[in-house]
């Protein structure tokens, strides 16, 4: 079902992509409800499972926009935002060298 929804999401399918998300969080919602109800009253399961019930929530309630920690990876969920790390670009003064060379050989060979 997530390989679904990021296909939606590549081919530009949006609404699509949404509802096959919201049906990933329900069912991320049914499975966090069952474990909490199977674990209820038994404080040795509640302490092996809190760590990972508490990843599952913060992976059901994020939204694409919000500030702040979000959880990229359930495999490493220390993992911070990839694009933040890359250096700024400058761009500008490449782009418009290589538009005026390209320009000046267009005009030379006519």
């Amino acid at each position: 079902m997530g390989a679904r929804q990021q296909r939606y999401a590549h081919a530009k399918q949006f609404k699509r992509a949404n509802r096959a998300l919201r049906k990933l969080k329900t069912y991320l919602g049914r499975v966090i409800r069952d474990i909490t109800r199977k674990i209820d009253g038994d404080p040795w399961r509640q302490a092996k499972f809190a760590w990972l019930l508490n990843l599952a929530r913060r992976v059901r309630d994020q939204e694409r926009g919000q500030r702040g920690a979000k959880v990229y990876s359930l495999h490493a969920p220390e993992v911070e935002c990839i694009g933040k790390s890359l250096p700024p670009r400058r761009r500008g003064a490449k782009h418009t060298s290589l538009m005026s060379s390209a320009s000046k050989s267009a005009w030379r060979q006519r």
